[in-house]
Order: structure tokens, then sequence, then C-alpha cells
């Protein structure tokens, strides 16, 4: 049984996480889910996190929807319903832990590079590298359960502007939580309470969009990248130190 207390912690730590996602397009799960870890069951944690993302990134989308690159959208998810099951197989083919390691070491690096403006030589609006991106992406989402780095870094190495930026990684995203979601539900893994537990968190997501979307408005288009950057090297520092915890 959770009490009054459980739940305002869990609130502030939703209202946070929405106004980081609303800033950068990512970032929630990083944010809420070591507080949801700490005053609930994982499991329940999962799921709190997931539904609060999809309500989160809605809100976000219905007001940026119009900047969202919704071609690239599709292919970036075709390709990652490809990477699903090839992810599956790598869970049960290597030791989890270590990889993720590697993995993270990987875009950390990847990232470094960026921010010094070492651009690779991509073409964004290739369907083959839109496709592989989000084939990658899914991959590390059933495998590791990451499934954002790739897809930041790729369009962090395009020329699109913070605005595009921001609603095409929350179009995307919110695809993956549904996906994500719906195959946790359908194979009862969730505890039952736990969407009505989520969506009394729901009020607070739009507060954090709201924070969030003051704060978006004045980062300067120059900075945005940096920052985005910044924020992808530290989710992948955090997953190094939790995973080396358990090697």
């Amino acid at each position: 049984m959770y009490g009054l207390t459980t739940w305002l912690l869990g609130a502030v730590a939703v209202t946070v996480a929405a106004t980081v996602q609303a800033i950068a397009g990512f970032g929630l799960a990083l944010v809420v889910m070591p507080f949801l870890i700490l005053i609930f069951d994982p499991k329940m944690a999962v799921g709190i996190t997931i539904v609060v993302s999809v309500c989160s990134l809605s809100i976000l989308l219905l007001k940026v929807r119009d900047d969202a690159q919704w071609s690239m959208v599709k292919t970036l998810f075709g390709g990652a319903l490809l990477g699903l099951p090839i992810g599956v197989t790598i869970l049960h083919v290597f030791k989890i832990q270590i990889l993720k390691v590697f993995i993270n070491a990987i875009i950390i690096i990847l990232s470094i590079l960026l921010t010094f403006e070492v651009n690779f030589k991509i073409n964004g609006n290739s369907k083959k590298w839109q496709f592989g991106a989000g084939s990658i992406s899914g991959t590390l989402s059933s495998s590791l359960g990451i499934p954002g780095p790739p897809i930041v870094l790729f369009l962090s190495n395009l020329d699109l502007s913070k605005e595009k930026f921001r609603a095409t990684l929350a179009a995307y995203f919110i695809l993956i939580d549904l996906f994500s979601y719906i195959a946790l539900f359908v194979t009862n893994t969730l505890p039952p309470r736990t969407f009505l537990i989520a969506i009394t968190f729901i009020p607070f997501t739009f507060l954090g969009i709201f924070m969030g979307n003051k704060i978006f408005n004045k980062i300067p288009a120059d900075k945005f990248k940096r920052l985005v950057i910044i924020l992808l090297i530290v989710v992948e520092t955090y997953s190094i130190v939790t995973s080396i915890k358990y090697l």
C-alpha cells in the first residue's frame, strides 16, 4: 500500500522529468526511474514511467506536431520493429551488463566527438540511414532497454532546427513507448494498479511540459545541440555506473 508521502515524491519526480523531456525531447526515464524504483515495486515503476512518458510526449506533440518529420519517424519506427527481435536474441546470448557498458561507452565517445563538431557523413534524407538508425534503436530497446541514444545521435548529426529535432524525437518515442506498454500489458507483466496510479501523475506532466516549454523558448538555437549532447553523455555515464555495480 502506497501512502501520501510516496505519491508526493512520485509527483515531484514526474514534474521534473516532464520538464527535462519538454526541453530536450527525451530524458524522462533517466530522471524519473531512479526515484520511482526507490518508492514503488520495480515492475510498477517501469509501467508508471512508460505511461507518464506517453502522456508527456503526447501533450508535447500536440503543441509541436507540425515540426515533426513524420516521414522520417515512420522509417525509423519501421527499422525499430525489425530490430526488436534481434535485441531479444542478443538478450539470450550475451551477458547484458557487459554489453551495456560497451555500447554506452561507444555512445559517449561519439557524443564527445559531436560536441567538438566532428560530423559523420550521414545522409539524413536516405531511407537506408533512417531505417538503420531505427533498427539499432529497436535492437538496443529489447536487449538493453536504451532505445534513445542511437536516435538522438542520428538526429544530432543532421541539420535540423531545435524545434524539428524535439518534435521528431517526441513522435518516435511515443510509438516506442506505446509498443512497449502493450507488450508488457499483453504478457501480464505489470501489477494491476499500475495504470491507475500512473494516471494520478498526469496533471504533473502538464506542469512539467509547461515549465519545460518556457525554458526551451529561452535556449538559443546554437546552444541547443550542445545541451542535448551533454544530456546524452550524462544519461550514458549514469547507465555505465549502474551497470558496473552488477558486473
